[in-house]
């Protein structure tokens, strides 16, 4: 995940000079660090601009130049790596040609980013950006059994160019609002009809699938990404006593079969993005 993480820094990094106007009123290492605080790694960021920058007093052309630059460097190495390991790959390799077809696209992306540069087409590599977002998006998605469900999630993220943190933090609010909803549909649902033992294990699961939900908000909170993945263990442990073998009155489909696969996608889409979220 180290070098998704450098892109992700580039990219966010990329985004900052686009849509800034004047940043750079401060000394050079002051703005520097305003930047770098917006990007998911602070110190491969200083790194970046420390390592590359040829004056003492950069513009934010300056600045944006060596990010795009080192953009289109390190993407290219990252291709030319995955192509040099399919040469050998065995059972690795559609694995490893799914994340050759992926940098080509960024790769590509980023070589365009300089283009743009070169023409100060500044708000062209904005759009670049986020189109580097949506692909993220669909890498998560295709991995849940509901792709429409999951980009209806991650599309309430109101982060133009988000981290992996803006991502999680979407999905773990909206499980949890989600949850709430569920459980309070099973309530409601026993107060109006009765309970029979189907609906009873169902309002059982979903108080605990809640509050896993709940406890995942908290370990966001306190930045503990890690340890949402065995919580979400919690949550599919959960929907599995809710069992859909029985009617539910009012309904010509049990509503909890809806309800189930929603939460598994959303268990899902936790613990990929968890593991994504660099610690």
């Amino acid at each position: 995940m180290k070098m998704y993480r450098i892109l992700l820094v580039f990219l966010s990094i990329t985004l900052v000079y686009s849509v800034a106007e004047a940043l750079l009123d401060g000394k050079t290492q002051q703005s520097v660090n305003v930047i770098c605080k917006k990007t998911i790694d602070t110190k491969f960021c200083n790194e970046v601009f420390a390592n590359n920058l040829t004056t003492s007093s950069p513009s934010k052309k300056d600045l944006l130049n060596v990010t795009v630059i080192e953009a289109e460097r390190i993407s290219a190495n990252t291709y030319f790596f995955i192509s040099t390991l399919l040469r050998d790959a065995g059972d690795e390799r559609s694995g490893l040609q799914k994340c050759a077809e992926a940098y080509e696209i960024v790769n590509t992306a980023f070589t365009e980013g300089v283009s743009f540069f070169n023409q100060g087409l500044y708000g062209e590599i904005l759009k670049l950006t986020e189109a580097n977002t949506q692909q993220t998006v669909d890498a998560i998605c295709k991995q849940t059994i509901d792709i429409k469900f999951c980009n209806g999630i991650l599309a309430k993220n109101p982060v133009t160019s988000p981290t992996m943190q803006d991502l999680l933090k979407v999905t773990v609010t909206e499980a949890e609002r989600i949850s709430a909803d569920t459980d309070s549909f099973i309530i409601t649902t026993i107060t109006n009809v009765g309970s029979g033992p189907g609906l009873q294990k169902c309002a059982e699961a979903y108080a605990r699938v809640n509050a896993s939900f709940t406890n995942a908000v908290s370990l966001f909170n306190n930045e503990r990404y890690a340890e949402i993945i065995g919580l979400m263990d919690e949550v599919s442990y959960g929907v599995g006593i809710c069992k859909t073998d029985f009617n539910v009155p009012g309904y010509n489909i049990n509503p909890m079969i809806e309800k189930n696969r929603e939460t598994n996608v959303l268990a899902a889409m936790e613990k990929i993005i968890s593991h994504m979220v660099p610690s």
